[in-house]
């Protein structure tokens, strides 16, 4: 058990890395080109990569890589090499947003406020939106460990 969870491990860690990395490095180029902007639409984005991250990106990355080895037996996914890696991704990351986006984001917590869709179009396309980065995330280290030869023990664990 233990061959595969420190693989795993690994993964579930390089990919949060890479998600709030990337994120943040986003958000703070936004804020700079935001920058002759009022301390107020300054804090409103604050507030929006809070929510967004922490309440969004990371949760779905998480169901998503827990929702990978479901994908994998249902679809045999892991003999189809990379390209069943990323296909089995993907479908985990959209099924992942679907109940984060339902549940976690409309709910109000302390200094993160609720999100509103104003439709179920809305709904969708932030599910989509949200989808991209995470599937990224777990795709990218996921390839890098196979390339050392570790992905298939990490693929297996996550």
């Amino acid at each position: 058990m233990s061959g595969r969870l420190v693989p795993g491990l690994v993964w579930l860690a390089s990919a949060t890395l890479l998600l709030a990395g990337g994120f943040l490095l986003f958000a703070y180029a936004a804020s700079r080109l935001a920058g002759g902007a009022g301390a107020e639409a300054r804090t409103a984005l604050a507030i929006w990569a809070q929510v967004v991250l922490v309440k969004g990106l990371l949760p779905q990355l998480w169901l998503c890589l827990a929702l990978w080895p479901v994908c994998d037996r249902l679809l045999g996914l892991r003999a189809r090499g990379r390209a069943g890696l990323a296909a089995g991704l993907a479908i985990a990351a959209f099924v992942a947003g679907v109940p984060v986006a339902a549940w976690l984001l409309p709910l109000e917590l302390p200094r993160l406020p609720a999100v509103v869709f104003r439709g179920p179009g809305n709904f969708a396309a932030t599910v989509l939106e949200m989808s991209v980065p995470v599937w990224l995330a777990g795709l990218l280290p996921a390839l890098v460990l196979r390339a050392r030869g570790d992905a298939s023990r990490a693929v297996a664990a996550a």
